[in-house]
């Protein structure tokens, strides 16, 4: 059922970087504010043509709810169009190394995403071009499994999440509902 605040997924796919990066930080927002954190506990830049270690933003907090959000710091990389596909390995080998002829090592891993394995946080991967099935996104998570075992370190958990899994209220990022007139 559509309503007034249903989302497109093809709308979502033509957003260009910053507006994707946009609608993620305000969900991002929304669900640090229903796991009981404050949204300055998100750091999250609008910059997108700025290097950034391949990390585009964190949360560091404790969610007192089930969240996407964990204790210590969440990282998140924010994919727009349809360019990326996260299930292509050596797509995933370029974010992570920096490029499809880097040797992959702990020294020439991004920065971030160093600091996201090294911590054992967990790396999540919002692609707003495609809206990935169960299997493309076991998929996408495999590879970048095997990405970061490669050079023997391990994160808490890699998710892959697409556009329909990001703006459905009962699955990655939940926001708050709407309170009514009298609920406020």
């Amino acid at each position: 059922m559509n309503t007034i605040f249903s989302l497109d997924n093809a709308v979502l796919g033509r957003l260009d970087p910053v507006s994707a990066t946009r609608t993620f930080r305000d969900l991002l927002w929304c669900e640090a504010l229903r796991s009981g954190l404050s949204p300055h506990k998100a750091v999250i830049s609008l910059r997108t043509n700025v290097s950034d270690g391949g990390i585009d933003a964190r949360v560091d907090g404790s969610p007192i709810v089930d969240s996407i959000l964990v204790r210590g710091t969440t990282y998140f990389q924010v994919k727009a169009g349809d360019a990326f596909k996260p299930w292509q390995p050596s797509l995933l080998k370029k974010e992570f190394f920096g490029g499809l002829k880097a040797k992959p090592s702990r020294e020439t891993l991004a920065p971030g995403i160093r600091a996201c394995l090294q911590s054992r946080g967990p790396y999540v991967l919002v692609t707003f071009g495609h809206d990935l099935t169960p299997a493309t996104a076991c998929q996408s998570e495999r590879h970048s499994r095997r990405t970061a075992q490669c050079v023997r370190v391990q994160a808490a958990t890699r998710r892959c999440v697409g556009t329909g899994a990001a703006m459905q209220s009962d699955r990655a990022l939940p926001c708050p509902r709407l309170a009514t007139p009298w609920e406020r």
